[in-house]
């Protein structure tokens, strides 16, 4: 409420603190998501600072965020100059179509939100990672080339912001695809059998391979080992290491009698299909609330912010059909087929996105935020020519 004059700051605060931090903090009230991460829980310190900060840990099998400060500062470089560029464009006295200026809001957003959580990610990995095995604690990147989707399941689960998809899949969907709130308790590994070394054979004797089984006893034992392996991974990494809510994944845990991963119970598609849609309906509320915030501490009132990602599961159930039935396998996964993906995939985001945007400019969200911009960058530059950084006119062509 203090940030309420500053449509960015509330906006900011809506999602990192009402938001995230608050997810967080109910996952791990279910021993799940971010703060429940075993390298997080070693210390108070990055425990606290992992509840403040809209990071997440890196997921199993993605590429972490980049810790490499002269890459990040590059990429912060090339987005801010997008960025920047975008509110020029956008303010132009002349207008932009309303088509033309909905793409720039969705560029607009992608840059702004990459610039808010991946720009401090170096520092802030190394911050969270002091003292810790492995030298940081990896983090997921919030971007990871949402423009190279090939479905709208894949655009949501694996591709834009991330670490709100990490904390709907810790907080909503894997507490209703595996019926529970708490997390099931992972199984430790079985030790692994000592075996005494074998006498050396005498000369002419016969040696059986498997005399006393222990040749097979220790393969099912590497096999016991390595199933409940998986099966930990499952049940208390699957928040911040989870790739996307997959089936037999998403819902799958360690409490089964099997050491195996064919073992783990199936979870019914209904179940997962209400998981995917309640996920996306508490998004929407959560949306609905941020926008409040940016509106001044009113609703919008038109709903058509939680209209948008009520849409988004049936668009997906209508493309993974149509694609499944319509599109051979073999060509699916051709280039050829991967580019039509993407293009329709992103055609239904953005054309479904006319709710999102229609919200923003409701109550002016979308103007404020763009002359807040420039005000800022004006103070910037009234301060660099006080200093001598800049001619006395700078600002003025700023």
């Amino acid at each position: 409420m203090l940030v309420q004059e500053s449509m960015v700051l509330s906006g900011c605060v809506g999602l990192t603190v009402m938001w995230v931090a608050n997810f967080k903090l109910l996952a791990y009230t279910g021993n799940r998501g971010a703060l429940a991460h075993p390298d997080v829980q070693a210390s108070v310190l990055v425990w606290a600072a992992l509840l403040v900060l809209p990071f997440f840990p890196a997921k199993s099998g993605r590429a972490p965020a980049s810790s490499s400060s002269g890459v990040a500062a590059l990429g912060v470089l090339l987005k801010l100059g997008v960025w920047l560029g975008l509110n020029v464009v956008l303010l132009a006295p002349q207008g932009v179509p309303p088509v033309a200026r909905h793409v720039c809001y969705a560029v607009y957003m992608w840059m702004f939100v990459s610039l808010c959580l991946d720009a401090a990610m170096p520092l802030s990995g190394a911050l969270l990672g002091a003292g810790q095995r492995g030298g940081g604690l990896a983090l997921q990147p919030a971007m990871d080339g949402p423009y190279a989707a090939t479905s709208v399941r894949e655009f949501w689960g694996r591709r834009y912001n991330q670490i709100v998809s990490a904390t709907l899949l810790e907080t909503v969907y894997k507490p209703i695809v595996q019926g529970k709130w708490v997390a099931p308790a992972a199984i430790a590994p079985a030790p692994a059998p000592t075996v005494p070394a074998p006498a050396r054979p005498v000369a002419g004797a016969d040696t059986p391979a498997n005399g006393n089984g222990i040749g097979t006893g220790s393969g099912e034992g590497k096999a016991a080992h390595n199933g409940a392996a998986a099966g930990a991974g499952v049940a208390v990494r699957a928040g911040p290491k989870a790739a996307a809510p997959a089936p037999g994944h998403a819902g799958s845990s360690s409490n089964s009698n099997s050491s195996g991963a064919s073992g783990r119970p199936r979870t019914p598609m209904p179940v997962m299909l209400a998981a995917m849609g309640v996920s996306f309906f508490i998004s929407g509320v959560m949306h609905e609330i941020c926008i409040a915030f940016m509106c001044g501490g009113q609703l919008e009132g038109s709903y058509r912010m939680l209209g948008f990602f009520l849409v988004q599961p049936l668009m997906i159930l209508v493309q993974d059909t149509a694609t499944a039935v319509l599109m051979p396998k073999a060509f699916r996964e051709s280039t050829p087929g991967r580019l039509l993906q993407t293009v329709v995939t992103l055609a239904m985001v953005l054309a479904s996105a006319e709710l999102f945007w229609a919200a923003l400019e409701s109550c002016r969200i979308d103007e404020r935020g763009l002359q807040e911009v420039v005000g800022a960058m004006q103070q910037l530059a009234a301060a660099a020519a006080r200093a001598g950084l800049l001619p006395a006119g700078g600002r003025e062509e700023l």
